[in-house]
């Protein structure tokens, strides 16, 4: 199977399609669950109903516990989602890092379209 066939394969395996968020959303993330400690969030790169897409300042680990805070346009408190990272990988020519990772609860319909 060639390198095309086998990314074909992969993207076709995911069950919920991923959104760019929209522009003027604003992201938080942070290790653990208490709100504590450093914004790592560069930005958001996509969402969907049971997990996001993000560029963060350092490295974190597959299982870490995160916490991510969403603020949609025109509104003045984030919406707090626990969450676990599925992956991690550097990016090229850069110091940050790409992460994968799973919302403990799925977004409702009415909750994605304050995002995408």
């Amino acid at each position: 199977m060639g390198q095309e066939q086998a990314t074909t394969s992969n993207a076709d395996r995911r069950i919920v399609r991923r959104r760019a968020l929209k522009k003027g959303v604003v992201l938080t993330v942070r290790k653990g669950t208490m709100g504590l400690g450093p914004n790592l969030s560069i930005g958001g790169v996509d969402l969907s109903d049971d997990g996001i897409q993000v560029l963060v300042k350092l490295e974190v680990k597959k299982g870490d516990e995160i916490e991510i805070g969403l603020t949609g346009i025109g509104r003045s408190k984030p919406m707090v989602l626990v969450s676990d990272v599925r992956w991690c990988r550097p990016v090229e020519d850069s110091e940050t890092f790409l992460v994968g990772v799973k919302l403990r609860r799925r977004l409702s319909h009415q909750e994605m379209g304050l995002f995408v």
